[in-house]
């Protein structure tokens, strides 16, 4: 399990659908995606799966936003395993992603 934290500036609709693009080139599926307003905040939860044919495992990503103003809290969750029980091993997905999810964010401060 990997975890990605950043505060970032900018207009939050555009964070959410910056990041919603960048999910997609990387072949991200938007497995579940939820938005909420409460009062001057705002969140978006959007989950994703990639499953990885080459050495059957598969990676969940969980990202959160929270937005106030220009300021924008995400939090990415990443999950990563095998097949099976007994074969429930990460194989580098989740390191991937958190590498990509790095880069992406790094590119829109």
């Amino acid at each position: 399990m990997a975890k990605y934290e950043k505060i970032v500036k900018g207009e939050y609709h555009e964070i959410v659908k910056t990041t919603q693009t960048m999910m997609e080139h990387y072949r991200m599926k938007l497995f579940e995606h939820s938005e909420a307003s409460f009062d001057d905040v705002e969140v978006t939860v959007m989950v994703y799966k990639k499953f990885h044919i080459r050495n059957m495992s598969k990676a969940v990503l969980n990202i959160t936003l929270v937005g106030k103003g220009d300021t924008t809290y995400l939090t990415a969750i990443i999950y990563g395993g095998g097949q099976g029980i007994a074969l429930d091993y990460d194989n580098g997905p989740e390191e991937d992603m958190l590498e990509f999810l790095q880069k992406c964010f790094d590119q829109i401060i």
